[in-house]
């Protein structure tokens, strides 16, 4: 399995390695892109993060009822497994009969939070699952409320969790391709990387599918990179 991942991985590394020799200035041509899907990525975690941590804080620590919280997990895993493209139209609709222009890069963060959001609660009840209950109930029993006790115990000992859900928000907003193509457009301004590869070779142009091999390395990189740093939060 990773030897038959490797061997394309390779060729499209040292593919992009001689394109950038024959004419560097092809990476310039991606500075765009690059800052388009760096807004939209941010903008996404800022947006799913802390929607991902109130759905989780309510499941497992602010339900009465099991019943429900069963169902709004069952519905979060539901949504957690629909294709991105399915976000994509129904974002753009939902932002169409809003009034809300639906091609830019802030209707495309939007539709990523949204698509987001289970993964980061899922994330998110992961990291408040290794808080201690122990000192949840010890800072209530000194008269601390809820509140004060999530924020100045619950939230610094799931920090590192939660980092790391973050960073899985992040890679997972800068591969997604399919919602941006319906919502930040395939032309101007707001085109991220991912669309810059998915345009490059559906649609080609003269020198646009080099580009798109460039883009797909770099869009590789900093996924990996991404991952790594959230497994290596995860398990520390």
């Amino acid at each position: 399995m990773i030897g038959a991942l490797t061997a394309p991985l390779l060729g499209l590394s040292l593919r992009a390695l001689r394109l950038l020799r024959a004419d560097p200035s092809r990476v310039a041509g991606l500075a765009p892109a690059l800052g388009v899907t760096l807004r939209i990525t941010a903008l996404t975690v800022c947006f799913a993060l802390p929607l991902g941590v109130a759905v989780a804080m309510w499941r497992t620590r602010l339900s009465r009822s099991r019943r429900l919280a069963s169902t709004l997990g069952f519905a979060i895993e539901a949504l957690a497994t629909l294709p991105g493209v399915v976000y994509g139209v129904a974002g753009a609709l939902v932002l169409m009969a809003m009034g809300v222009s639906a091609r830019g890069w802030f209707s495309g963060a939007v539709v990523l939070a949204a698509m987001s959001v289970p993964v980061a609660t899922v994330q998110a009840e992961e990291a408040l699952g290794r808080v201690s209950r122990e000192l949840e109930t010890a800072s209530t029993a000194l008269g601390a409320s809820t509140g004060h006790t999530f924020l100045s115990v619950t939230l610094p000992e799931a920090a590192r969790g939660l980092a790391a859900a973050a960073l899985a928000i992040a890679s997972r907003a800068m591969a997604a391709g399919a919602p941006l193509v319906f919502t930040a457009g395939l032309e101007g301004p707001a085109r991220a990387l991912s669309v810059t590869i998915w345009q490059g070779w559906v649609h080609p142009s003269p020198g646009s599918r080099e580009t798109a091999t460039l883009a797909a390395v770099l869009l590789l990189a900093m996924t990996s990179v991404t991952r790594l740093v959230a497994e290596r939060l995860r398990r520390v």
